[in-house]
């Protein structure tokens, strides 16, 4: 996969997620998979020097309409690996989704306006603070709804 091929997957994961007839079940593990493989495959990259901020994410707006299109999902038990073994916390599919659609439109909008090299850097940045937890959390919650439901 080439740096833009993982720019693609990001492109692709978007519109799945937000446009055309709802995905299926299958097909969002699919594109969680290929996030993920995009990750691994996207360069270093490197932070623009530059003052120009991305557009504010409308995080409510984004969970509302995530939450009407993909009614079927909602909450689910989760951990924290890195604590001792303890209760369960409370995971939410539409929240992961409207975590991942924010860091990976952010990172779209860094190539358009500051280039692939920071697109990139963002990319890889944004996976491993924030975004890679809800792809992982999620992809689970997924995997037992499809195999185990």
């Amino acid at each position: 996969m080439t740096s833009s091929s993982s720019l693609a997957a990001v492109r692709a994961f978007v519109t799945l997620a937000t446009e055309g007839p709802p995905p299926t079940l299958d097909a969002l593990i699919q594109a969680l998979d290929g996030l993920a493989a995009a990750y691994h495959s996207t360069p270093v990259g490197r932070q623009a020097d530059s003052d120009s901020e991305p557009p504010s994410h409308d995080y409510a707006a984004c969970y509302d309409a995530l939450l009407v299109r993909f009614p079927e999902y909602g909450y689910y038990a989760a951990t924290d690996p890195s604590e001792p073994i303890s209760d369960s916390l409370t995971g939410d599919a539409i929240d992961d989704l409207a975590d991942i659609v924010g860091e990976l439109s952010e990172a779209l909008w860094r190539e358009e306006a500051l280039g692939a090299d920071d697109a990139h850097w963002h990319l890889r940045w944004s996976f491993e603070m924030h975004w890679g937890h809800h792809l992982r959390s999620l992809g689970l919650y997924l995997h037992v709804k499809r195999f185990r439901a």
